[in-house]
């Protein structure tokens, strides 16, 4: 790194004006100031025209890309705690204009976080860890016709044989053809049936 010294005359005085050259920086400088420049500008008179509060919901969907895009699943308890520091934060240094921004900035993204973390925890559901044949008790909630003949009912689980209580499925959907007829919403059931797990998802990380 080399000084670049150069002597001005300012209101009859001499000056003199550091500059600091980087190897191959100045470009690369000048682009990110192109850059940030007039995004900062933006987001100044946004700020000013009392339309900052419209950067919140981009925000809160930050945050619920970024919980998808983490490596490992994160405690739910943690994203909540994070978030709610974060609102303290905000909310003690609203007299600091440009920490406060910051601040409810950061709290809106960890908040899109946790609701998804809570999101994905509440659709969570138990899965049976193969495919077997056993006996199902339950209840029929919803029956329909099958397409080769007898019924297709939803039935809401009592009891799997074989299966712990903890990894019993509410639902599960049965195909019967034997004395389809008599089956109607609301009988209770108890089936001998061949029940599998969920397909896995059919691209890369999407749903079951």
């Amino acid at each position: 790194m080399s000084d670049l010294q150069r002597e001005t005359r300012q209101s009859g005085r001499i000056g003199r004006t550091i500059r600091f050259a980087v190897p191959g920086g100045g470009r690369y400088a000048h682009g990110l100031d192109a850059l940030r420049l007039p995004l900062a500008a933006t987001f100044e008179r946004e700020m000013e025209a009392g339309r900052g509060f419209l950067w919140l919901p981009v925000l809160f969907g930050a945050g619920i890309v970024i919980y998808f895009a983490l490596p490992a699943e994160p405690s739910g308890l943690a994203m909540a705690a994070v978030s709610a520091l974060l609102a303290v934060a905000a909310w003690r240094s609203r007299q600091r204009i440009a920490v406060f921004r910051l601040l409810a900035a950061l709290t809106a993204v960890a908040a899109g976080c946790a609701v998804m973390k809570a999101r994905t925890d509440i659709a969570a559901a138990p899965v049976i860890p193969r495919e077997m044949t056993t006996t199902v008790t339950g209840w029929v909630a919803e029956r329909e016709a099958a397409a080769r003949g007898g019924a297709r009912v939803l039935l809401r689980v009592g009891g799997i044989d074989k299966v712990a209580k903890s990894k019993t499925p509410e639902n599960v959907r049965i195909t019967i053809r034997s004395k389809a007829d008599t089956i109607a919403v609301g009988d209770a059931l108890t089936v001998l049936a061949r029940i599998r797990p969920p397909s896995g998802p059919t691209i890369p990380g999407g749903y079951d």
